[in-house]
């Protein structure tokens, strides 16, 4: 078998019903597993970030939440691994 051991990450610190985090609802969690589909290759749309007022992964079930909504039993299953990895940019003099 497989271990995922998490580290120490950013935590998703807005609010249940904040644009930003129904456009990027795998922020919510540091690791989530579900059985692995063909018609779920994405946790979000490629579009949301541009528009998260109205999000278009939800929308189209691309969304981890949907994902674990059905809570599928996952023994003998492939399955998926959806980890979250915080990044932090600290703005330096380079960047202007």
């Amino acid at each position: 078998g497989y271990a995922i051991i998490p580290g120490h990450t950013s935590v998703q610190t807005l609010p249940a019903e904040h644009p930003f985090t129904k456009s990027a609802s795998f922020a919510k969690y540091t690791l989530a597993v579900t059985r692995r589909r063909d018609a779920e290759a994405r946790a979000t749309s490629v579009y949301d970030l541009f528009g998260p007022g109205e999000p278009l992964g939800p929308a189209l079930n691309a969304s981890v939440d949907a994902f674990l909504a059905d809570a599928e039993p996952l023994r003998g299953h492939d399955l998926v691994a959806w980890v979250t990895l915080g990044k932090e940019h600290l703005p330096r003099a380079e960047d202007v």
